[in-house]
Parts: structure tokens; C-alpha cells; sequence
């Protein structure tokens, strides 16, 4: 046997499990498994109770209490006042004790709250600078380094954040919940799920709890066990408290992420409805019901979706999805006038405070791209050098952000912009560390499927096309799939000598 058939034939035994796990059908591991004890645990969703040997299948309907939540819902005014309240009287009793060091650590944490809740940059800025103040005064601090170990996360330093948990885990172990939570953060964001699903594991032994079983269900979710992660989202749901809000919303609005990608678009729309019943303005929820609307070819809809979203975060990527709405409906200067504006704030972010995005830049010169491409071809007059997009700028960004960050939509993102350069054998490389990594993911199969069939495997690149598919029944109808193949040529063609 060849070297090269050999290749191939790892990579069709690869493609032939990834197709078992996208089905959205687990099979229950053998007690000699790790994740035997994890698989096999009772759940009071009866559609996912699994003997040994039986199968697991997504629920068709959920209990009520998922789809109405049944505690106090805190409105908006009232988390602000709670978090400003914090903040203020932490600022207090900074002014009143500027020595003792667990004043600023309080501080550092009530900013990080903000800066959590409102998107805005400032307010990790703030936390940063009283974590130091904290750390000036005593070295021996894990609140103050759990802070700084989060600021580093929302920077995509993961090294660093990396590096400060294990500080944190060697001061107290008795914070292992706040170690185990970035090691699944770190982890899955550097594309290392297995680590993550231990991490994770460990954490809802310790605390099995809805923000430990919300972690756990992403992890799930990324290794292609929808109905699995499921099960972890509900369990969380059953168990959630008074004053977790947001954490509820955003269970079930990734739990109806999980029914759209299985064809049940009404239980995800009542699961996003209800997200936003709990924390109107929530800015997944909104986003994920603007995707939606998408697939659906409701693109006003989906537009005002995403603006919504922007206008409670002001995150760029709710405007990039808004530049796609508007695009699919023919708003093509309304969707490049809004690209214009997401680039100046991910470009001001960038050169000032380090908290930019590089892989939604990249992204959104890439739709840019396509936008300008498609709009040349009805009219040459339509692409200016003002909505120009420079290819070797995204394979920079790109390359950078490959670096620190390995998850399956960064070495996706990645692929594509290899490819755009005519790089299609490092494409594949950047596709399949993900998927041995085990990412089981629509848009990366899908990019595995493009270079295969560059490359001559055709019969590889169908069983890709159809694992993608089979986890994802609506992805050929979502924007990632209608804006995903920029032309080779269009990239050469701008690329400068």
C-alpha cells in the first residue's frame, strides 16, 4: 500500500466516525470506558435514558420547566443596580482600607462583572488595573490572579491565562471550581477537547450545578454529542438557582442551537423566546434567532435580530451578521456601509487596547470580499477601493490567531484563508488537526469536503459532505454555507506584486 492511500485511508476511517457521531445517535460506551461513569448517569429526561447498549436520541419534547422558566426573572435595571451596587461599595471600602489587598481583588471582580455583562472593554481595563493593585500588596492572591487569568482569556492569550491558572490552583486548592473552569475555557479554545471533557467532567463531579453542566454540554456539543450535551443542558436547567439569569438564558438558548441543527426550528424558536423572557436583550439568544431566520430566508427579520443584539453588546460580529442579512436581500451598500463601521471598531480595538478581535476581522474582510465579488459581477461599478479587501492582510490576521487559538471556526477560518492563496495542502493539514482533535462541526467538514475535492478525493470529500449534513440538516441554507467559497482567482486577482 502506498503512502499516499494509506493517507487516504486513515482519513476515510476518520470521515466514517465522524459521520457515526454527526448522525445525532450515541452509542453507550462499555464499563471499561473513561467516560463510562459520565455517559451512564440518570436523568429525569426520559427520551435520554440509556441502558447500556441502547441508544441515545434527541428528545422530540422537553419538560416544561425548560421551556418556562419558573423563577424570578431579574429585569435589566435591576442586575445593573446589583453589579453597580457592588462596584460602588467595593470603591468605598478601597477609599476607606487602600492597603488591604482583598479590597482591590473584590473591586478587580466587580469590574470584571461589568465587563462581562455590558461587552464593553473599559471595564477589563478597570478590572486589570485593581487585580495589580491587589497583587502590589500581596503576592499570595488567587482572586486577584483568577482576574487577571479571565482578562487574559478575553485578550486570547491563552499561554498566559494558562500559566496564571495553574498559579492560582498551587495558592488554593480549594478553588479548584475556579481552575477547572478556565482549564475548560483554555481548553477548548486551543482546539484540545479531550482535556476539556476531563476538565469538565471534574468540575460537575465537584459542583454539579448549571454553569459546571453548561460547560460540560459545550464540550459535548463540540465533539458532535448533541443529544448527550442535551442532557447536560437540561440537568442544568433543573437545577438552576435565583440570581443565575443570565446563565439560564444562555442554556437554553445553545440548548436551541442543538434543535436547529437537528430540523426542530419551533422548540428552538421557544427556547430562544424564552432565553429572552428571562434576560431581554440577551445577545445569543438574539444572535442564534437572527441565524435562524436566515436559514429560514427571512433576512429582514434576521437584520433586525443582529442590530438588536449590537445595540445590547457591541461586539462587530453581530454587524458582520447584519451586513450578511442585508447582502441576501439585495442591501448590498447598506451591508457594505455596515462592514465599514464594524472594521474602524475591531481596528480601534485592536491598536488600542489589545482586545480586538483578529479572526472577526479577518472574517469580515473575507464576506467583504465576496460581497465586492458578487456585487462586480451585476455591476463592475459597485466595488470601490473604499470596500476593498487585501487577502495577504486576512492570511496575516489569520496566521496570528492560528497561533493561540485552535478551536474548529479558527482553523476553519484558517483553511479558508490558506485557500484563498492557492495553500490548499496546509489547508487540509489546518482542517484535519481539528478534526483528529476530534471537532465535529458542519462548516469545518464542509471546508474538509472543499479541499479534498481540490485535491482529487472526491469519494473523501462526499462522505465529508454528508457527515456535514447529517450533524447539521439545515447548514447548506445557513449564510456560512452561501458565503463560504471566496474564488482563488478573486484572491490572486487583488493580491498586490
Amino acid at each position: 500500500m502506498t503512502e499516499i492511500s494509506s493517507k487516504n485511508n486513515r482519513r476515510m476511517l476518520a470521515v466514517s466516525v465522524i459521520a457515526l457521531l454527526a448522525t445525532g445517535v450515541v452509542w453507550v460506551l462499555s464499563p471499561g470506558s473513561p467516560l463510562w461513569k459520565e455517559q451512564t448517569r440518570p436523568t429525569q429526561q426520559e427520551a435520554l435514558t440509556s441502558p447500556q447498549g441502547a441508544l441515545m436520541t434527541l428528545p422530540e419534547t422537553l419538560p416544561d420547566l425548560v421551556l418556562h422558566y419558573p423563577l424570578k426573572i431579574w429585569t435589566a435595571a435591576e442586575v445593573k443596580e446589583r453589579i453597580d451596587r457592588e462596584v460602588g461599595t467595593y470603591k468605598q471600602r478601597v477609599q476607606e482600607t487602600p492597603k488591604f489587598f482583598k479590597e482591590h481583588a473584590s473591586l478587580a471582580s466587580a469590574y470584571l462583572q461589568e465587563a462581562s455583562a455590558t461587552g464593553e472593554t473599559s471595564w477589563y481595563l478597570l478590572a486589570e488595573q485593581s487585580a495589580q493593585r491587589s497583587l502590589a500588596l500581596q503576592k499570595q492572591n488567587p482572586e486577584a490572579w483568577q482576574v487577571l487569568s479571565r482578562i487574559a482569556q478575553a485578550r486570547h492569550d491563552f499561554a498566559l491565562s494558562d500559566s496564571l491558572n495553574e498559579k492560582i490552583a498551587a495558592l488554593s486548592p480549594a478553588n479548584d471550581s475556579g481552575v477547572l473552569s478556565n482549564r475548560i475555557t483554555i481548553r477548548m479554545a486551543e482546539g484540545r477537547l479531550l482535556e476539556a471533557r476531563e476538565a469538565a467532567q471534574m468540575l460537575v463531579e465537584q459542583d454539579p450545578q448549571l454553569p459546571a453542566l453548561t460547560q460540560l454540554a459545550l464540550v459535548q456539543a463540540a465533539q458532535g454529542q448533541d443529544p448527550v450535551a442535551a442532557s447536560s443542558f437540561i440537568k442544568g436547567i433543573q437545577r438552576e438557582q435565583v440570581g443565575e439569569g443570565s446563565g439560564s438564558a444562555q442554556a437554553r438558548a445553545w440548548l436551541g442551537r442543538i434543535y436547529v441543527r437537528h430540523g426542530q426550528s419551533d422548540l428552538a424558536k421557544q427556547l430562544y423566546q424564552e432565553a429572552l423572557r428571562i434576560k431581554p436583550g440577551h445577545e445569543i439568544a438574539l444572535g442564534l434567532m437572527g441565524d435562524l431566520a436566515l436559514r429560514e430566508e427571512r433576512f429582514a427579520e434576521a437584520a433586525t435580530h443582529y442590530a438588536a443584539a449590537h445595540a445590547f453588546n457591541q461586539s462587530p460580529l453581530f454587524q458582520i451578521k447584519q451586513a450578511r442579512a442585508e447582502h441576501l436581500q439585495g442591501q448590498t451598500e447598506t451591508a457594505l456601509a455596515l462592514l465599514i463601521e464594524a472594521e474602524g471598531a475591531l481596528r480601534r480595538e485592536l491598536a488600542a487596547d489589545s482586545f480586538g478581535h483578529r479572526r472577526d476581522l479577518a472574517l469580515l474582510l473575507m464576506d467583504r470580499m465576496q460581497i465586492n465579488a458578487e456585487a462586480s459581477q451585476v455591476n463592475p461599478d459597485k466595488r470601490t477601493e473604499a470596500t476593498a479587501a487585501d487577502p495577504k492582510e486576512i492570511l496575516k490576521l489569520m496566521q496570528a490567531e492560528s497561533k493561540v487559538r485552535q478551536d474548529a471556526e479558527t482553523m476553519n477560518l484558517w483553511a479558508r484563508a490558506l485557500i484563498m492563496h492557492d495553500k490548499w495542502q496546509e489547508a487540509q493539514q489546518a482542517v484535519q488537526k481539528s478534526l483528529n482533535a476530534g471537532a465535529v462541526d458542519a462548516e469545518l467538514m464542509y471546508r474538509a469536503a472543499q479541499i479534498e475535492s481540490h485535491l482529487g478525493a472526491e469519494s473523501t470529500a462526499a462522505a465529508y459532505r454528508q457527515a456535514a449534513q447529517q450533524h447539521d440538516l439545515g447548514f447548506h441554507k445557513s449564510p456560512e454555507y452561501r458565503l463560504a467559497d471566496l474564488p482563488v482567482f478573486e484572491a490572486k486577482a487583488q493580491t498586490p506584486s
